[in-house]
């Protein structure tokens, strides 16, 4: 496993702002880029450019100095500078405390526990029981390879059948490749298992609610294309075919060959795109497991930070999706409210049109029945008193004049609707 030096926040910082980061690594035999990415996480200050050029000048850097915060942890884990080996003597592996600061960023110190001890007892393993996961995938692996893939989508009934994946990884990977990620997965996987997560057979590891994105690769050359005896035939049977008919096609020919080189590297993405990556470097991959591990759960964090945003802006878009239907609604109700109300407000219109009819015809005429008759048919149109009528349905008032029309048996004519007119004038 990789080893990684303790350093004091504050003696870090003090060494930074005297003189600059790239001098503060060498004097602790560090890693030059690993300081500065340690620095921004933990957020310890670095000088910016006006600062070097004031304190290299000697001018007063009062207005450029940042003060270390208060809530820098007291250590920062730093790689070491393996280019030194003489150096190293004051190394030492990694202690629980150590491991468990690298998980500070999960605000979680019952699972920063957790990870802790998986990791210390994969340190003390000397040997790596393979995990069910890994043998369900090397047979995936091996059933891939052993059966005919060329064949097309339809079966002999004509059913279209969902094209088979191949097992993840084995596209990118050369045979030697793949063992070395079956070792180095096998004790990811391990790890994680330890630490409380599920990982499916095919390779899937999800923390907490999340599948986490992860790909391994392994590195290839580029090498110009040394051209086979089968191309060379290839090219004298073109040259032989345009000597003889003036024109023929030119093989293709690739110009180089990508040959892989054995190097390994793992990429962590969040929502396809990449994040972060490791890779073969003066230690192999499989020695890098507390990276590996640090890497799942920042990916983690950030692949359940993407979720946290969709589900929101999910939520937002349903929310204002809801407030839409409710407002088009409320509008419909607020439409078909109005034309009630238009559709009872000519009844009543109607109604007083008859009882001042009554009043004439009262004048005109003894027949008190009639005029009786004449008041509950103006109370039968009325919405304010809505009468009964011994022959007729009660009277919806906030019905159309067409289907209250209709109802009475008389048709929409011309005539009706000059009465209509000259009822909305009223």
């Amino acid at each position: 496993m990789q080893i990684r030096k303790k350093l004091l926040s504050a003696d870090v910082y003090k060494a930074i702002w005297s003189s600059n980061t790239k001098q503060a690594a060498e004097k602790y035999g560090v890693n030059y880029p690993d300081l500065l990415t340690v620095c921004h996480q933990a957020g310890i200050p670095i000088p910016s450019v006006q600062y070097r050029l004031a304190l290299a000048n000697g001018r007063d850097v009062t207005n450029f100095k940042a003060d270390l915060p208060d809530n820098v942890n007291q250590y920062i884990l730093v790689e070491t500078d393996n280019s030194n080996a003489e150096e190293q003597d004051d190394q030492t592996p990694l202690d629980s405390d150590d491991i468990k600061q690298r998980f500070d960023f999960l605000n979680d110190p019952p699972k920063a526990q957790q990870i802790t001890d998986a990791l210390i007892r994969a340190g003390q393993k000397k040997t790596w029981r393979t995990t069910p996961e890994i043998k369900a995938y090397k047979a995936s692996v091996r059933s891939w390879r052993t059966n005919d893939h060329s064949h097309n989508n339809f079966s002999n009934s004509y059913h279209y059948e969902e094209e088979p994946q191949p097992p993840r990884f084995i596209d990118n990977l050369s045979p030697h490749g793949l063992q070395r990620a079956y070792r180095l997965l096998n004790r990811v996987v391990t790890i994680l298992k330890q630490a409380g997560e599920q990982v499916s057979d095919n390779l899937a590891i999800t923390i907490g609610q999340d599948e986490i994105e992860y790909e391994i690769k392994e590195d290839q050359d580029k090498i110009p294309h040394e051209i086979t005896s089968d191309e060379k035939k290839k090219l004298a049977d073109y040259e032989e075919e345009k000597e003889r008919d003036g024109w023929a096609f030119h093989p293709r020919i690739r110009k180089y060959d990508h040959p892989y080189n054995g190097h390994l590297r793992i990429r962590f993405l969040v929502s396809g795109s990449s994040k972060h990556y490791l890779k073969d470097r003066k230690i192999p991959l499989e020695d890098q497991l507390l990276d590996i591990i640090v890497n799942f759960y920042k990916t983690y964090l950030e692949t359940k930070h993407a979720r946290e945003q969709r589900e929101k802006w999910e939520h937002e878009r349903e929310l204002e999706e809801q407030r839409n239907q409710q407002r088009a609604q409320q509008i419909a109700d607020e439409k078909q409210r109005v034309l009630t109300l238009i559709n009872e407000a000519k009844d009543y219109q109607l109604a007083n049109v008859v009882r001042h009819y009554a009043v004439a015809v009262k004048q005109t005429e003894a027949d008190s029945t009639k005029i009786a008759w004449m008041q509950s048919v103006a109370n039968w149109l009325d919405p304010l008193v809505s009468g009964d009528n011994p022959y007729l349905e009660k009277r919806q008032h906030g019905d159309s004049d067409e289907k209250k029309a209709s109802y009475l048996g008389e048709e929409t004519t011309s005539s009706h609707n000059s009465f209509i007119d000259y009822l909305n004038m009223l």
